[in-house]
């Protein structure tokens, strides 16, 4: 038997939260989540979703500083390219723990000053996370317009 309730470099993370725009396939057993505050921006995916014929996503209508997950329940919050548009993220953050299993994890993906005009750089990142009670996993370097980092609970 496999126990999946814990991700590995070999086994993907079962139930992923994304925070941004786009939800992506965790496979069949798995579950995804795409997040977001706009009910037209939902819209959209429910409809990509059923045309793509994904039965393993969920959309959920999240306020301004809670993603309303179900509690204790993901593995991995992910935001790409959206970071930046969050009001209070410390906040939003401190909110959204009570959504991670015990080892889940946050990756945020956002650019970087030079790339992009709407942007948060890693310092700032780091520290607003810090306040919202995460640490500092790893920090990616391969992408050249993006900061990639990971944070544990």
């Amino acid at each position: 038997a496999v126990d999946t309730s814990q991700p590995s470099p070999t086994r993907p993370t079962r139930r992923a939260a994304d925070l941004g725009r786009l939800a992506q396939t965790v496979g069949p057993a798995g579950k995804v989540y795409a997040v977001d505050i706009d009910e037209k921006i939902n819209q959209y995916v429910a409809k990509r979703v059923k045309e793509e014929g994904h039965s393993n996503v969920d959309i959920i209508l999240a306020k301004l500083d809670d993603p309303r997950l179900p509690e204790g329940s993901v593995d991995l919050i992910f935001s790409s390219n959206t970071y930046h548009h969050l009001e209070n993220r410390a906040s939003y953050f401190l909110n959204a723990k009570k959504y991670l299993k015990p080892s889940g994890r946050v990756a945020i993906i956002d650019f970087r000053k030079e790339a992009y005009h709407h942007h948060t750089e890693s310092q700032v990142i780091q520290e607003e996370m810090q306040k919202a009670g995460y640490r500092l996993e790893k920090e990616f370097n391969f992408l050249t317009k993006q900061h990639f980092l990971v944070f544990l609970k």
